[in-house]
């Protein structure tokens, strides 16, 4: 069951369907979130609760238009506890540098971030096609997994550490999040599939 993480309603406002596809439009100053504004954030998010999940992968298909930039920091997917916790997202993928995505160690209640471009590995997500993003993310306080594939190729991979941050509400969510910009931007969904299991993960 699909759901908009944050109110007042931007994602829809942002979201528009054709063929089959999603895109999402940020515009400046969409920041429904009380931490947006403090925080300099714009965002436009679509979720899919997974509360009692102990692993969830997701999956989708996205590209952006020909000559996109990302000059600041712009996720566009993440697994995350999203509430009783201020840690970052366990995994996410953005399209800062031609594409970067990120695991999270929360050993000894901090974050240890292990961050990857996707370029060192041959794939630029701006430059205009399809590219494939699959998400994997066990939670355990000891026997974590995290890992993000594109186009087949593992882009980032962490296993063996605490990758629960204690928190409530785990969201699967597609869409941008961003630092302010004064620019609207447009990224393009398809495919997007959540799944979840309740015991050890399914590999």
């Amino acid at each position: 069951r699909y759901f908009r993480p944050h109110g007042p309603d931007t994602a829809k406002k942002a979201m528009t369907f054709k063929d089959g596809v999603v895109s999402f439009t940020i515009q400046p100053g969409m920041a429904p979130s009380s931490s947006d504004i403090p925080n300099g954030t714009e965002r436009a998010e679509m979720g899919q609760k997974a509360d009692r999940a102990k692993f969830v992968r997701q999956s989708f298909r996205v590209r952006v238009d020909p000559g996109f930039k990302a000059p600041k920091r712009l996720m566009i997917s993440q697994v995350k506890q999203g509430k009783k916790t201020n840690f970052s997202p366990a995994i996410a993928v953005y399209l800062t540098k031609g594409g970067t995505a990120k695991c999270i160690d929360y050993t000894g209640n901090r974050q240890k971030q292990k961050i990857v471009e996707t370029r060192k590995k041959g794939i630029n997500l701006t430059d205009g096609r399809w590219h494939s993003v699959v998400m994997e993310y066990g939670i355990s306080d000891v026997n974590g997994y995290c890992r993000v594939q594109i186009d087949g190729r593992t882009i980032v991979e962490m296993s063996g550490h605490d990758s629960n941050p204690n928190g409530s509400e785990l969201v699967a969510r597609i869409g941008p999040y961003r630092d302010k910009l004064s620019v609207p931007q447009t990224i393009y969904f398809d495919d997007w599939r959540v799944s979840q299991w309740k015991k050890s993960p399914p590999r």
